[in-house]
């Protein structure tokens, strides 16, 4: 029933009543405020779900309480011409206090900032509570004058975390100071915890050697910072492109500067050096020949296709080029012969590990066992896609180097000439070394 100092519509909604299907709405032709209203509980209560409620805030002195089957407050911005637009949502406290508050209970999100590509719909985009995160605009931007920009506190997780899929996760950047600062605390049992963990990567070597680390010499000081405090992390690059450590050991006081110490490295591990096979006997056939040799100790067995072109004799200074990783000043080589589907098989007597297979004149497609990694080192007009490598036919075929992964005593391949004439081979000279397993 309506009252002179309370009005409450029931509906149904009628036609010409102001706005479709609203209790209430205005026009505010000339006015200020389309609405404006007080309450001791809450300025305005407005609620939007298909259940029955108590239709009463939970919390007194609020201008606004919503509920909502979806959103409890939903801001959007559509600007007038003239008008910015700046914001769909904006909290303000003008005492010190917090100007928005995102809360959550049992292990739920308080506070979603996310950028996408379209909105769409807002149910829909964002049904998972997070959205896709597929914008390239900033997801959280936090700023400020003198005090913290954002400020992550967990009781027993994470402070902050980032993550990304493809960049770095975490960029620290300063212009007056230091780009990260990192400061632990103590074990129950009173000792000290590092202040940065790296989790370490598996790295299957176990070989290790006695080196002796080089060092900057005196000039360098004059160079180094003046100013650090002990604990501080500084990395250098020299002219030539060479970083180095340093690791301040004592802090910069009124009548001294910073010690600053280098962290002596030992040298860059040289790879270990490629063992070739020493062939010494070539059975030439171009059905199916044989050719046998010895590799680091144990005997070398290659059955195949074979032309009459190899060298036995170390003399062969085909591989020397830049096509090849690294190249060979002179070698063995066998001459193999590409045809249709022509079939090879190589037998190590001892494991072979990551070989490499030195290609030159190959103007044929080499195929592995499938799942076999194999990668282009270098190489001219060579190409490599999954176990497949092709060479090209021309004034000059085809000529590289590819590596296998893995350790071996059996390899097989085929090779299929790519010249394009019918019944015309292809000669590929061959050398195959790598290191023990």
């Amino acid at each position: 029933m309506a009252h002179d100092d309370q009005f409450t519509a029931l509906g149904p909604p009628l036609a010409g009543s102001g706005h479709p299907r609203t209790a209430f709405s205005t026009k505010a032709t000339g006015m200020e405020y389309g609405g404006n209203m007080q309450g001791v509980t809450a300025g305005l209560y407005a609620q939007s779900p298909e259940t029955d409620t108590a239709r009463e805030a939970d919390v007194p002195g609020v201008g606004v309480f919503g509920v909502g089957d979806n959103f409890g407050i939903f801001g959007k911005t559509e600007p007038s011409p003239g008008r910015p637009g700046i914001a769909g949502l904006f909290g303000q406290h003008n005492r010190g206090g917090v100007g928005a508050i995102g809360a959550t209970m049992r292990g739920g999100i308080g506070v979603v900032g996310t950028s996408v590509k379209n909105l769409l719909s807002p149910l829909g985009t964002f049904g998972s509570g997070t959205g896709p995160g597929d914008g390239s605009g900033t997801g959280v931007l936090g700023t400020s004058g003198s005090g913290v920009g954002v400020h992550g506190i967990s009781h027993s997780a994470e402070g902050v975390r980032g993550e990304s899929a493809q960049v770095d996760a975490v960029v620290g950047h300063s212009t007056g100071g230091r780009g990260g600062r990192f400061q632990s605390g103590r074990t129950a049992a009173g000792t000290p915890i590092g202040q940065i963990g790296l989790v370490p990567q598996p790295l299957s070597v176990s070989g290790r050697i006695t080196a002796s680390p080089t060092m900057y010499d005196g000039t360098a000081h004059e160079q180094l910072p003046t100013e650090g405090s002990g604990g501080d992390l500084l990395v250098t690059q020299s002219e030539d492109g060479t970083c180095a450590l340093w690791f301040c050991t004592n802090s910069a006081q009124q009548d001294r500067r910073a010690v600053w110490r280098e962290v002596l490295l030992g040298p860059p591990p040289v790879p270990q050096a490629v063992e070739l096979v020493d062939w010494t006997v070539v059975e030439r056939d171009p059905a199916v020949g044989t050719a046998q040799g010895t590799w680091h100790g144990g005997d070398v067995r290659l059955v195949g296709p074979i032309g009459a072109g190899s060298t036995v004799d170390g003399t062969f200074r085909g591989f020397s080029s830049s096509a090849f990783t690294p190249p060979l000043p002179s070698s063995d080589a066998l001459e193999i012969v590409g045809g249709t589907a022509h079939a090879f098989t190589l037998t190590f007597a001892a494991a072979i590990k990551d070989p490499v297979l030195y290609l030159a004149s190959m103007g044929s497609i080499m195929q592995f066992p499938a799942g076999t990694e194999v990668t282009l080192v270098s190489g001219q007009g060579m190409s490599v896609s999954g176990s497949t490598v092709t060479g090209l036919v021309g004034p000059v075929d085809s000529s590289g180097t590819i590596r296998l992964a893995g350790v071996f005593t059996t390899i097989s391949f085929t090779a299929t000439t790519n010249v394009p004439t019918p019944g015309v081979i292809d000669g590929i000279l061959l050398q195959i070394g790598g290191v023990p397993a």
